[in-house]
């Protein structure tokens, strides 16, 4: 069983319409020995109040409100007074799988690996763009340019 204490970081600029998602993602991990450092970087929506909404119900969400002084300071800030032995990064407008923690930190200590990344599940949506625009070339609903057009889009992607 593995028991190493992550730091998580995340930086908040105006991102009131995504941090429900990103928070609660954090908060859903399989793996539950972490601290949440929440950096507000002067923010003028309601990211401030919703930050601190999920802060009162969650002990392990640490928040830090300051002006706005740009992600790099922001992340040097929450490193500088995160606690853990790994360092998880995540942008305020990401969703992480339930998983995430736990699947990178076993295959870090199991390769002898310092530093893990994410990959987006952008492959997904090109594999599902791919599948309805032949759905869309068997039943002709689009003029053949416009799948063209398309055609040509997901080959360079």
């Amino acid at each position: 069983m593995i028991s190493k204490f992550i730091s998580v970081i995340m930086p908040v600029y105006n991102c009131e319409l995504f941090l429900h998602d990103s928070i609660g993602s954090i908060l859903k991990q399989s793996y539950r020995n972490y601290e949440f450092i929440i950096i507000n970087d002067g923010s003028e929506d309601s990211s401030l109040e919703i930050i601190k909404s999920y802060s009162s119900r969650d002990n392990r969400i640490k928040v830090i409100n300051q002006r706005n002084k740009g992600l790099i300071e922001s992340l040097n800030l929450g490193v500088s007074i995160s606690k853990g032995e790994y360092i998880a990064r995540m942008d305020a407008d990401d969703i992480s799988l339930v998983n995430r923690f736990e699947m990178q930190l076993t295959h870090m200590i199991n390769n002898n690996i310092d530093v893990c990344g994410c990959i987006i599940m952008l492959l997904m949506l090109i594999i599902i763009i791919k599948m309805l625009l032949l759905y869309l070339q068997r039943v002709m609903i689009f003029h053949f340019d416009f799948l063209v057009l398309f055609h040509l889009l997901m080959e360079v992607l």
